[in-house]
């Protein structure tokens, strides 16, 4: 069912689950509000303190999601519906440092093979 009039969001993401074990695919999109007509989507959603932006992304269940404001669920001429559209998880910070310390070795030759 549509939302009637003006949407104000103001809700914080942090800690929301998916109904049922929902894992889903990657590019899945939830529409999170429908909005009927031409009335606009005002405010962010939030995910612990921080506002989350245009496309910006937000864990739920475990799961990475972008944030779109201006979605389209009904295919009319605007795009006044917010969507959850699911995406490649983030690397950690971790692995891609040990990734490029890996690279720089073996550029500058410290992990040669010594002949037999």
């Amino acid at each position: 069912m549509p939302v009637t009039g003006t949407v104000t969001l103001a809700g914080d993401l942090l800690g929301s689950a998916l109904i049922n074990g929902y894992t889903g695919t990657l590019g899945d999109t939830i529409y999170a509000i429908y909005n009927d007509g031409s009335d606009p989507v005002i405010g962010t959603f939030f995910n612990g303190a921080l506002p989350v932006p245009e496309g910006g992304t937000v864990a739920i269940s475990g799961l990475r999601f972008a944030v779109h404001y201006a979605a389209n669920a009904d295919g009319g001429a605007v795009g006044n519906d917010v969507a959850l559209v699911r995406v490649v998880p983030e690397p950690g910070a971790l692995p891609s440092l040990l990734a490029a310390l890996a690279f720089a070795g073996r550029r500058r030759g410290f992990f040669r093979q010594r002949a037999a």
